[in-house]
């Protein structure tokens, strides 16, 4: 049985994680015809349902290891985190930003049901600004944006106006910038008043105006429980944390529950050996769990929903192994 099957969709494609895998910009075309393919198999096994793609979230670091990148300036950035990050690398000489949108233009036309999320937006003329570069690329399919820095959650009206039709929430990037805290910390708190009123500020923009908005981020069941207006279709889990929410699909999930970690693992080396990050915070950093690392094929980061209707006879089934490959 397929993992995939068991979602109402794919609410986050985290295609950095294939760039990193590639080893090359988007400048490489053997980079581009790995990310074609993916999504093409991909969009095949989602067989109609949903897929939402998110540019590239590269760090000026994660770029600055990629062969064939002119490498932005800031390489060894103080806060990567908030640095030339995500579309901001479009601002520096060399930029790979163009061939991106470029082949997600063209490769959305063939692909039906393929959005497009820009990342780490700051506001809504960073939103336009993308949006227009796709229009002018041929681009007429669905657009949508993340919204992870507080200013995002402030301009929301703004950013609505620019015509999206799909907002996901980003709650790793929105607690820790709210909070001031860095992911690995117990500071950063995702059941926090601040934290909350941003959620349900966005999520009452988006109703109004008839957007979808959904929530990710690596998230407990405690989140969900903090916002019981939220149906489960509202979030988008990551796919690590699915038997979490599922307990009945823990055996389905079992393969995938720490790919995001391996993955994780597997770019940072080129960080360590760069010297662009310290050995000890590899993986902390971003939040995620320290594990064994895994045995088989390395994937692209998925975000799954969860469908709206959970039927009894998913509840109580004993799910099947799930295959190697699921993103």
């Amino acid at each position: 049985m397929d993992f995939l099957s068991r979602t109402g969709g794919i609410g986050l494609i985290r295609s950095e994680y294939l760039v990193r895998r590639a080893g090359a910009s988007w400048a490489d075309a053997a980079t581009r015809r790995e990310v074609a393919d993916h999504l093409r198999a991909l969009h095949a096994r989602a067989a109609g349902l949903p897929l939402w793609y998110r540019f590239s979230d590269l760090e000026a670091r994660d770029t600055a290891v990629l062969k064939d990148s002119a490498g932005p300036v800031a390489a060894r950035e103080d806060n990567p985190i908030i640095g030339v990050r995500a579309l901001r690398r479009g601002t520096t000489p060399g930029s790979d930003l163009d061939h991106e949108l470029r082949t997600m233009a063209a490769l959305a036309g063939e692909l039906p049901g393929l959005g497009l999320l820009a990342p780490f937006v700051r506001d809504e003329q960073e939103v336009a600004d993308w949006a227009a570069a796709l229009r002018a690329e041929g681009y007429r399919g669905a657009l949508g944006t993340m919204v992870e820095i507080p200013s995002a959650v402030a301009r929301i009206e703004q950013i609505l106006d620019t015509g999206i039709s799909y907002v996901l929430i980003g709650l790793n990037d929105l607690t820790g910038l709210t909070l001031g805290a860095a992911r690995s910390t117990a500071f950063h708190d995702y059941c926090h008043p601040a934290v909350l009123d941003s959620v349900r500020r966005v999520l009452a923009a988006g109703r109004s105006r008839g957007v979808t908005v959904r929530v990710a981020g690596n998230f407990g069941p405690d989140l969900v429980t903090a916002l019981p207006e939220l149906a489960p279709s509202d979030f988008s889990f990551h796919y690590q944390d699915w038997a979490d929410f599922r307990p009945a699909d823990a055996a389905l999930a079992a393969h995938e529950k720490d790919l995001a970690a391996t993955l994780r693992r597997a770019s940072d080396a080129r960080l360590i050996d760069a010297g662009f990050l310290d050995a000890r915070n590899a993986v902390l950093i971003a939040g995620m769990r320290q594990t064994p690392p895994i045995a088989g094929e390395m994937q692209a980061e998925i975000t799954a929903q969860i469908p709206a209707e959970i039927p009894a006879e998913i509840q109580d089934a004993v799910p099947a192994p799930v295959p190697a490959a699921v993103g």
